[in-house]
């Protein structure tokens, strides 16, 4: 029990009263022992009255309704209530019990009010309906039972004390349900909001997803069915959105026909990050691409993410970079040993040629002797060839008799495609020339050669035909740039298998690959495209059966061009006027430079040499007064090159005629501009080569500042050799 006084307020006008209910109430003023035996028997055993009884009550008295009112007003504002009230019903002259009962309740609703009277003023339905139904209010009447006052008193004190236990309790569940509401509140909004953010951030990816230019797919791995993909996929692929997300049964057979790299990459629990693999479309097309994977769950089952790049066209770029550097090399290569080849001919040919001049050479020597130069130019053409096809040597657009030059050129062709292979030539007489760069026609020949060999890998026959050929309007029906004309076409057939019309059209590309005869085919053939486009003509393919393929190249005829050429004057030859005093030769190859010196000894000129640019300064620091020729190999030891060499010496002689001479092709050179026969003399050359341009140098000099040059004849050259022995005497 409480041991804090429960706060009992009378309101009485009869003074006595109020000391009754003192006495009953308060455990100083006890009743006798026989009322206590009386209270044993009402509160039920002596401990329970006992009890009881240690509830100690606070009286307070009011002799009228106001003032009680007043008393219980202050009571609540200090913060110690009562807990109930003995109310008289009559009270004169102010407020009866029940207007002070109601103006109590207006300010403690919970006030627990005994109504005490001897007279029935009201009857119950009257309080009821003056007060209100409440279960707060007992009437008792006077005279009263101290026994029932007691009773009272422990009930309703104790029922308000209950009640305010109850309603603090209910003010603490409040406030914890109003802090729970605003946290459930703070929860809703912030699921909301990440709800929200959520369904943004779905969104997001989607759009992402579906905008993305990579190729992306999720995939159910553990039923191997496709969940989502993007329209980059879809055409890698070649199926639409739609027919992979229905999982139409060619949709499922899509993953079934990969490769199996493909699929175990799907299935590793490792992460893949850009790994090199082969995909296979629709169509039937294997693509190289890069995969990237990565695993989620999502309903219990195992998704993966893949994303691809196509690196088909990269591949193939690089694989083309590839062959063009290997092809660079051995052009380098053809390079440096033509440089070589071309010193050693030179000493062939000069000897040669000098031995032919001699007019005391036996005649049974000079037959044998003129073998040796022809093979000497044969062995100079095939070193040209090397540089043609290696692209170290560059020729003008000329006119060109096709026919001709493929007859010139089938000993090489027959080197490259191998004994196993049988090369046939079928050519027509006298055929209109075609204006071509002959390297960018031995191009065009070497490559469809090689791709005719490369569609018989157990050998066979190459057949070469040369035709003239009027294109008219029917013949071009559905052949991509064919026009109308006169055209000479080149036709390479092979014995090897049919092409597939749609490979047919994939080789006629010149941006694709493609594939003859079910292997890859040469990278060369674009460039056979790029050529014959250059040059305005066209390019047709026909396969059928087991006669393999014949592909066609027709190239516009060039006679206009040809009947202007011939049609222009020719100059008059050039005559002799005079020579210098002495030449210097500088070449670091000694059998060159003897050659040289004997040939120049024949011109009638004095002869100083050199085997680098740095003794030939010393050389020129000593004669420099004689020297009126130079003549220096481009590419030398020692740090001093014949440009440099050159430049150093026409800036100290400004009368220096010089000849540059190299075995390398002219447009390798830098800082000097060449032309040959007036200031380039490539090799090989012979003493007939050698005294044109001497001589265009020293009999008119002013011939190549105005005009055309005309190479003299060996029989001009031997005639005017005298007259150049008597100048340099």
């Amino acid at each position: 029990m409480s041991a804090t006084p429960r706060r009992i307020i009378v309101v009485d006008d009869n003074p006595a009263i109020h000391e009754d209910y003192r006495k009953v109430l308060c455990p100083e003023r006890r009743p006798s022992a026989a009322l206590s035996d009386l209270e044993s028997l009402v509160l039920g055993s002596r401990d329970a009255a006992a009890d009881c009884m240690q509830i100690a009550f606070e009286i307070d008295s009011a002799k009228q309704g106001r003032d009680g009112f007043e008393m219980v007003k202050s009571a609540l504002a200090l913060g110690r209530p009562y807990s109930m009230a003995f109310v008289d019903m009559r009270m004169e002259p102010g407020w009866n019990g029940i207007e002070t009962i109601r103006n109590m309740w207006s300010v403690c609703p919970d006030l627990q009010v005994v109504l005490c009277s001897a007279y029935s003023d009201y009857s119950w339905s009257e309080i009821v309906q003056t007060l209100g139904a409440t279960d707060n209010l007992v009437i008792l009447r006077k005279p009263f039972d101290n026994i029932e006052v007691l009773q009272l008193a422990l009930a309703l004190s104790k029922k308000w004390e209950a009640a305010r236990l109850l309603k603090a309790h209910l003010e603490k569940l409040d406030r914890e349900v109003t802090v729970r509401t605003q946290q459930a509140v703070y929860v809703t909004e912030k699921l909301k909001e990440e709800t929200v953010a959520k369904s943004q951030a779905n969104e997001r990816f989607f759009l992402a997803f579906h905008a993305m230019p990579l190729p992306m797919a999720m995939i159910n791995v553990d039923r191997l069915t496709w969940v989502d993909v993007n329209e980059a996929f879809a055409k890698l692929s070649g199926f639409s959105v739609d027919a992979l997300l229905a999982q139409s049964p060619g949709v499922m057979t899509l993953l079934n026909r990969q490769p199996s790299s493909l699929l175990e990459m799907l299935k590793q629990s490792s992460r893949v990050h850009g790994a090199e693999c082969e995909f296979n479309s629709a169509e039937g097309a294997t693509l190289k691409v890069l995969l990237s994977r990565e695993f989620f769950i999502c309903d219990r089952e195992r998704h993966a993410l893949m994303i691809m790049q196509d690196v088909t066209a990269q591949r193939r770029s690089e694989e083309r970079l590839r062959v063009g550097m290997k092809l660079e090399a051995i052009g380098r290569l053809s390079a440096g040993v033509a440089h070589d080849f071309n010193n050693i001919m030179t000493v062939v040919e000069g000897h040669t040629s000098l031995l032919l001049n001699d007019r005391n050479l036996p005649t049974e020597y000079r037959g044998s002797l003129q073998k040796v130069a022809d093979a000497s130019r044969r062995a100079s053409d095939v070193v040209k060839q090397l540089l043609s096809v290696g692209r170290q040597q560059a020729s003008a657009a000329r006119s060109v008799n096709v026919a001709e030059h493929v007859e010139q050129e089938v000993s090489l062709l027959r080197r490259l495609v191998g004994e196993h292979t049988q090369i046939r030539v079928d050519s027509s007489l006298g055929l209109p020339p075609v204006v071509i760069d002959p390297a960018n026609l031995d191009q065009i020949l070497i490559n469809l050669v090689v791709n005719a060999r490369d569609a018989m890998p157990n050998g066979g026959s190459i057949q070469i035909r040369v035709r003239s050929v009027d294109v008219e309007k029917e013949d071009i029906l559905n052949v991509p740039g064919a026009r109308c004309g006169q055209f000479i076409v080149i036709q390479v057939e092979d014995s090897g298998q049919m092409i597939d019309p749609a490979i047919r059209r994939s080789i006629l590309d010149p941006m694709s690959v493609g594939v003859m005869s079910g292997e890859s085919l040469a990278m060369g053939f674009s460039t056979v495209m790029g050529l014959v486009k250059q040059q305005g003509g066209w390019i047709d393919i026909v396969s059928q059966g087991s006669q393999g393929a014949c592909v066609s190249v027709y190239l516009p005829e060039g006679s206009a061009v040809a009947e202007q050429a011939k049609s222009e004057p020719q100059p008059a030859p050039v005559t002799m006027s005079g020579v210098g005093k002495a030449a210097l030769i500088v070449e670091d190859q000694d059998s060159v430079r003897a050659v040289l010196k004997q040939m120049l000894t024949r011109l009638g000129f004095k002869v100083y040499e050199a085997s680098s640019g740095m003794k030939a300064l010393e050389v020129w620091r000593r004669c420099k007064s004689e020297i009126c020729l130079l003549i220096t190999d481009i590419m030398m030891p020692g740090g001093i090159g014949g440009v440099e060499l050159g430049r150093q010496l026409a800036a100290d002689s400004y009368g220096l005629k010089i000849i540059y001479s190299t075995g390398y092709n002219a447009e390798s050179v830098e800082g000097v501009n060449l032309l040959e026969g007036v200031n380039y003399l490539p090799k090989p050359y012979d003493a007939a080569t050698l005294s044109s341009i001497v001589l265009k140098l020293f009999v008119n000099e002013s011939i190549h500042r105005t005009g055309p040059i005309l190479l003299p004849k060996p029989e001009q050259l031997v005639a005017a050799a005298p007259l150049l022995e008597t100048a340099a005497r």
